[in-house]
């Protein structure tokens, strides 16, 4: 225990002579040094106690094996309050995280100290929210002290075993963890790259000019990872070291080119303007100017950016803003001359349930943007706000037009009981309703509309949804992708129109790879956008681990892989117990299939109202549900077929329009492959005409029962309206319709 003591004798323990006796009993006995390293920071060596080789890309294996706890320490002075989570993967952002902790809960232990407990595996990365800055280490808010605005992070790959350490720099070391991190450490004056992972006086000051310009930056509404690793670039092209440096890295960042690009005009000026980066810039103290910007106790601040457009390319100065909860006013203020606004309401005002909304006008300009009040309070800390959250609303003409959205959702042509036919624009009824989706119910307020259109935001809103679920409006806007946006369980995902919002996809995959929107839950609607494949996605929209009950309409589906690729596809190796999937009113092309479905029974699947179109195989591919009604679909110009159904087991074909299907001898309208002893078809009031080949043809597939009835056929190339090719196809009745049937076995045809 002596050397226990002589080890951690420059650890923040002996910082704080009144909490000796209480750090003595729980941290040496339970967490050693604390911090993950102990030794005195003048050290040049590379490597302390705790702490691993931290040059590029190294990581330290850890002696935990199984569940465990892991001891925090969060600093720049001391950070009390915060909330803390451990993520399992390295690459994780904050956003994607924030509810998916691999610990199952923390505890603060005083002084800064926090404890990780139950950890199913040890995190990659632990990250601490919100809190306040202790300057006296008194435990309490006070007034003299400052609220922790920024995000902390720590990569533990580098650290071994249990004890940890949280500072500005381990943050900045976080946002890319493929830098030299000793390099990183000698630009900004430390004296090796472990003091990033050290507690003392000695690194206190930079570390308090870096929080402060990560806590502009997060106030400014940037993505304070994305940021970080932009500082850091920076800082390690810029000559120099200690603070000239990071001055050097700020104006290299704010006065790029590509940063108005990349962040926005009015996000750099309002952070090139914010008075904590001013201090770090001027040489004034730092800690004086996060202090100005302290959330009052009891209070809940609301800030953001007023602009004309999405990047705030035009910010609006002088904006009258009002904060409006349930229709009650709780708050008002003035935008600043570089769009900036700050507003603090009181906490007890903002109740859970319901929606805050924010208004901004001038005398040319009303705009708006309304968030639900559970997103502001999931980010209490410790179960309540203690004034260690500032919110971020930006409002622009792109809010406005996400809340006017939200106020006139998407109308279908028809009720649930009935579907559209598209060529003869009339509703009809559907024969099995209750194969379909069946419906679900999320909290009236929980909307969450899309203010940036940017991949990582759309997935950070999702994974961000509360349990009870919630609707997610996406602006008018193009959203470029490169994996697949997951959905979970509980979730509408809306556009404000096909051919307005658009996701497109340049994910160049095979069919083991996700879909671009990836369904992996139940509970589950997609609607009113554009998904664009790019010509190299293989699946649209679907999802081979959905679970179910699932409505995806008003769906445009294009340009996916022609070898290999569909617009919209639903697949899966095992059965599906009772599941409903439901497409309807959507339109697919330029893929290989259109529509797929390829769900084993007891699936049942409606299919309604769509077209699909161009593809260079089949328009619809139908596999081996129990149930599916197609009804109402233009399936019209695929290569092969308008539609293909290989050994469904019950399958109802009735007043679609399937022409100009085929471009070889073996086109069709509908073919049938795959034998199903027990499969029964209907083909029913169908339109199909000037296809290549046969109006029905089963391609060597033998089936129990195809009935048709009153099928208008006109203008195949081929003689035999349904070709028949399967030798132990059962029984084929027939009534009223167009065209020749040729038979090759069957033991039983029955006319009416």
């Amino acid at each position: 225990m002596i050397r226990m003591l002589l080890r951690c004798k420059n650890s923040i323990f002996f910082s704080r002579q009144k909490y000796l006796f209480i750090l003595l009993t729980i941290g040496i006995f339970l967490i050693g040094c604390g911090g993950g390293g102990g030794g005195s920071t003048s050290s040049t060596s590379d490597t302390l106690s705790g702490v691993g080789n931290l040059s590029t890309g190294d990581s330290y294996p850890s002696s935990v094996d199984g569940t465990a706890n892991y001891y925090v320490t969060v600093s720049d002075d001391v950070i009390v309050g915060a909330r803390l989570i451990g993520i399992k993967s390295i690459t994780d952002t904050y956003e994607i995280s924030r509810d998916t902790s691999i610990c199952e809960s923390f505890t603060e232990m005083g002084s800064g100290v926090y404890s990780l407990n139950n950890c199913s595996v040890k995190p990659a990365k632990v990250i601490a929210i919100g809190g306040f800055i202790d300057l006296n280490g008194d435990g309490k808010f006070d007034t003299n002290e400052p609220t922790q605005n920024s995000p902390l992070v720590v990569d533990t790959t580098v650290l071994a075993d249990v004890n940890l350490t949280i500072t500005p720099m381990s943050t900045l070391a976080a946002a890319n963890y493929t830098i030299n991190r000793g390099t990183l450490a000698t630009k900004l004056g430390f004296a090796s790259r472990s003091a990033a992972y050290t507690v003392t006086a000695a690194n206190q000051a930079m570390n308090r000019i870096v929080n402060a310009v990560l806590s502009a930056a997060n106030s400014s509404g940037f993505d304070v990872t994305v940021f970080s690793a932009d500082l850091v670039h920076r800082i390690l092209l810029a000559d120099g070291t200690g603070i000239d440096n990071l001055r050097a890295a700020i104006s290299s960042l704010v006065n790029a080119p590509e940063s108005k690009t990349a962040y926005g005009d009015a996000k750099i000026q309002s952070f090139w303007n914010d008075s904590r980066v001013q201090a770090v810039i001027n040489g004034t103290d730092a800690m004086s100017a996060m202090l100005a910007k302290k959330v009052p106790n009891g209070k809940l601040r609301i800030s953001g950016l007023v602009t004309t457009t999405p990047t705030g390319a035009n910010i609006v100065s002088g904006a009258a803003l009002s904060v409006y909860v349930g229709g009650n006013k709780v708050g008002n203020g003035v935008s600043d001359k570089y769009g900036k606004y700050s507003i603090d309401v009181d906490q007890s005002t903002i109740p859970k349930d319901t929606t805050l909304s924010l208004n901004a006008q001038t005398e040319t300009l009303n705009l708006t943007s309304s968030v639900p009040t559970n997103v502001l309070l999931n980010k209490r800390v410790n179960g309540h706000i203690n004034s260690s959250y500032i919110g971020s609303l930006a409002i622009s003409n792109l809010t406005s037009l996400v809340d006017n959205y939200t106020k006139s959702p998407v109308s279908t042509p028809c009720d649930n009981t009935h579907y559209y036919r598209i060529q003869t624009k009339e509703c009809l009824p559907l024969e099995n309703p209750t194969w379909g989706f069946q419906g679900f119910t999320v909290p009236a307020d929980n909307v969450y509309p899309l203010l940036e259109c940017t991949q990582k935001a759309l997935q950070g809103l999702l994974n961000a949804i509360p349990a009870e679920g919630g609707k997610i409006v996406m602006p008018a806007c193009t959203i470029k992708t490169t994996d697949g946006i997951v959905i979970p369980d509980n979730v509408i995902l809306e556009g404000s129109g096909m051919g307005k919002t658009i996701l497109e996809n340049n994910m160049t995959s095979s069919n083991s790879l996700p879909s671009a929107v990836d369904i992996r839950g139940e509970n589950i609607i997609v609607r009113n956008f554009t998904v664009d494949g790019s010509g190299t996605t293989v699946l649209g929209i679907g999802g081979p681990t959905a679970k179910g009950n699932v409505l995806v309409e008003f769906i445009e589906a294009k340009n996916f892989k022609p070898d290999q690729g569909a617009g919209i596809s639903f697949r899966r190796d095992t059965a599906w117990d009772n599941s409903r999937i439901t497409i309807r009113y959507s339109r697919s092309s330029n893929g290989l299939h259109g529509i797929v479905n390829r769900l084993l029974a007891p699936a049942k699947v409606l299919i309604y109202s769509n077209e699909s179109f161009g593809n260079a195989n089949y328009g619809l591919d139908l596999s081996t549900s129990d149930s599916i009604e197609v009804a109402g679909n233009y399936l019209h110009n695929n290569v092969a077929a308008g539609a293909k159904s290989p050994a469904s087991t019950n399958i109802i074909y009735h007043h679609n329009d399937i022409n100009f299907n085929g471009t070889t001898s073996l086109g069709a309208g509908l073919v049938y492959i795959d034998s199903n002893p027990s499969a029964i078809i209907t083909v029913k009031e169908n339109n199909i005409s000037n296809n290549v080949g046969p109006a029905f043809t089963s391609w060597g597939a033998n089936f129990y029962q195809l009935t048709l009835i009153n099928n208008k056929i006109t203008g195949s190339a081929d003689a035999n309206g349904y070709n028949i090719l399967g030798t132990g196809v059962t029984r084929i009745d027939i009534t009223g319709n167009h065209g020749k049937l040729w038979t090759e076995g069957t033991t039983t045809v029955l006319y009416h």
